[in-house]
């Protein structure tokens, strides 16, 4: 069954079941003329395992809401899309590593919006800030 934004007054009452197109979800990205916000983490557990989760979150501005008003910045942002994966334990000929998860994600979020829409990441990755931009 395909999202029918008709049905709905706005995105709270969508039953969560009801899977949207991928272009849907980037227009509720993009609805406030904002840049795509990707929330993008790479863990490793106590057995040696790398996940990558990659989260596409648009604020939660209404239209009703005040011009100038920053009352969305005390509301939770909508999350539109969350994807994770599980690296193999070994890659190549090393282990995997939270480094290499996180690397990995920033691959993924640029394979994941398309290249000419405007992308902030959401990251507290350790790569962000001493890997050159991509």
């Amino acid at each position: 069954m395909q999202y029918d934004g008709s049905k709905y007054e706005n995105n709270d009452d969508s039953p969560i079941d009801n899977p949207i197109l991928d272009q849907e979800i980037l227009e509720r990205a993009m609805q406030h003329d904002l840049p795509i916000f990707v929330s993008i983490d790479g863990s490793l557990d106590e057995y040696g395992i790398a996940t990558t989760s990659i989260s596409i979150a648009a604020p939660d501005i209404y239209d009703h809401d005040e011009v100038g008003s920053l009352n969305w910045q005390h509301r939770i942002a909508k999350i539109l899309l969350i994807c994770s994966w599980r690296l193999p334990k070994h890659w190549g000929a090393s282990q995997a590593c939270i480094n290499m998860a996180e690397s990995i994600d920033f691959i993924l979020g640029e394979y994941t919006i398309p290249s000419d829409l405007p992308i902030i990441y959401i990251t507290d990755s350790n790569n962000a800030r001493v890997l050159p931009a991509i």
